[in-house]
């Protein structure tokens, strides 16, 4: 599997994975995906500022997505789950929490905004 999986991360490591993330091959698994895009990757280092490294880099695993996205996820030990999937224009999120119904948000724009709100779900998890 390609990805990583870890509970602490240092901005550098993660920043070298997504970079690696874009030098995978035209059908890297087997089922037609396309290598991580620039501007998703590009995107997904300006979430990590947008964000703030020390809640960032609690992330627990990332890894590319046959459409040129990344996904990070934030999971704590009663297996509640934050998941985010960086794309070229936006960003998508879901928070599976144990005792609440499952929450998304679709689609927002790569904003402090919508970063801020975020980071404090994570922050949650």
């Amino acid at each position: 599997m390609i990805g990583v999986a870890q509970a602490t991360h240092k901005r550098y490591e993660v920043i070298m994975d997504i970079l690696s993330f874009k030098s995978l091959s035209k059908n890297w698994d087997g089922f037609g995906a396309i290598p991580v895009e620039v501007k998703s990757a590009t995107n997904a280092i300006k979430l990590m500022d947008y964000i703030g490294e020390e809640v960032f880099c609690n992330v627990t695993n990332y890894y590319p997505n046959p459409n040129g996205t990344i996904t990070f996820e934030w999971e704590n030990d009663q297996h509640e789950i934050l998941s985010v999937e960086v794309g070229n224009e936006t960003f998508t999120y879901f928070i599976d929490m144990a005792k609440t119904e499952t929450q998304f948000y679709n689609n927002l724009p790569l904003e402090p905004t919508h970063t801020q709100q975020l980071s404090k779900h994570i922050q949650t998890i």
